[in-house]
């Protein structure tokens, strides 16, 4: 049976299972380039390449950021921690290629259908369908979706873009496929550090 949660936008995804989402106070970027951009450019000067630059060029991916409660150095500390995430997995981000399902097209199941009547992407994944349930196996496949989810169907600088996550629990046996922690860790991890949220309960 799914999991469904409310709507709530993010500078990623919207994570429907288990009655969790993810919140951000309200507001917008205002014209120009932030200061707390402006300080992460600069700590990270040396660093960046082609592909985080078009990333910060996007006006919707830096939104959330400036949505945030706190000073301009948190959003810049926090914006810094995302791009160096982006930094380390760039060719990844860059492919869009889960390595696992290339060989073999059944080896996961999570996938984008679309979507809602918001505009907004929804993906959904099987417990019952993946043939490959490795820790990190399961993350190279869930960052090629967000990303891909995110590119597909952009939000705007006053309306982040978001996600409607369904997962269907049917098939999911703990003491079997699903035993090994290490894939919800990494799954937390990858929420935490590639796609900055903050969690709250959902009704």
């Amino acid at each position: 049976m799914p999991l469904r949660s409310s709507k709530v936008p993010v500078v990623g995804p919207r994570f429907l299972p288990a009655a969790f989402c993810m919140a951000s106070p309200s507001g917008v970027v205002a014209a120009g380039q932030p200061p707390f951009v402006a300080a992460a450019r600069s700590e990270l000067a040396s660093e960046l390449g082609a592909h985080e630059e078009a990333w910060l060029s996007q006006p919707e991916n830096l939104a959330v950021f400036a949505m945030q409660s706190g000073s301009n150095a948190e959003r810049a500390q926090m914006l810094s921690d995302m791009l160096r995430w982006r930094i380390l997995h760039r060719e990844r981000l860059s492919s869009l290629t889960c390595t696992h399902c290339a060989a073999d097209p059944r080896s996961h199941d999570c996938r984008i259908f679309g979507t809602d009547a918001d505009g907004d992407a929804v993906i959904m994944n099987g417990m019952a369908l993946p043939k490959e349930l490795s820790p990190a196996g399961v993350e190279e496949h869930m960052t090629c979706v967000f990303e891909l989810a995110l590119r597909r169907f952009p939000g705007t600088a006053a309306r982040p873009r978001q996600f409607t996550w369904v997962v269907d629990i049917h098939g999911f046996g703990y003491l079997s496929r699903h035993s090994d922690p290490r894939t919800s860790l990494r799954l937390l991890s990858l929420l935490r550090n590639g796609y900055k949220v903050e969690w709250s309960m959902a009704a």
